[in-house]
Formats: C-alpha cells, structure tokens, sequence
C-alpha cells in the first residue's frame, strides 16, 4: 500500500493522500497539528518518509488569552481562561476587559 486514506495513529484519525510520482500529503484531524509545530496541521512526505504524528494544538498559545488572565489548554480543541478579580472575559472576541467598580 501507499500509506494513503484514513488511517488512525495514536487514536487520531489521520488523512494521507498520494500525489503521483512524488509522495503524499498528510493531514492531522482538527484540533492537532503535526508534531513539534504550533500551527501546521499537513505535511509532505516524501516516498518511504514515516509520517512522524500529531498532537493537540495548544490554544493558548496559538489564539493568546490577554492581559490579566490565565489560560489552560484544557481539552482537544478548548482552552479554558480565568480572569483575575476585577475583570470578565469578553466571547466575542475573547478580550479581558475591566469590570468597572464592582470587584469579584
């Protein structure tokens, strides 16, 4: 075989597809990104290059949190951020934004 299709690696379900006369591309599911990188979710491989994995990409550090918060890669695909005292998170856009007078 090619070592292309869906195949699962360390229970993640990964897509390689050949690209005649010169290898294949292969794609981590979403949430992961190839191993050792922050943000890059497919790879090229060359003829009989090993597909070296993915893993869970870390939403802090990619998307960032702001100011005043703390934020834990909590789950595939979630971050989960806590705002100090004094502040709220803002879902639109992720913001930490002052609450006013009105200390928590």
């Amino acid at each position: 075989g090619d070592g292309c299709g869906l195949f699962m690696y360390n229970n993640q379900e990964v897509g390689c597809y050949s690209v005649p006369g010169s290898g294949r591309w292969c794609t981590c599911p979403p949430g992961f990104s190839i191993l050792g990188t922050s943000t890059q979710t497919s790879l090229f491989l060359e003829p009989g290059q090993q597909f070296i994995g993915c893993w869970d990409i870390n939403e802090c550090e990619v998307y960032g949190f702001g100011d005043h918060a703390t934020c834990e890669n909590s789950a595939i695909n979630e971050r989960t951020i806590t705002c100090e005292p004094g502040f709220l998170i803002n879902p639109l856009n992720d913001t930490i934004t002052l609450t006013g007078n009105h200390p928590f």
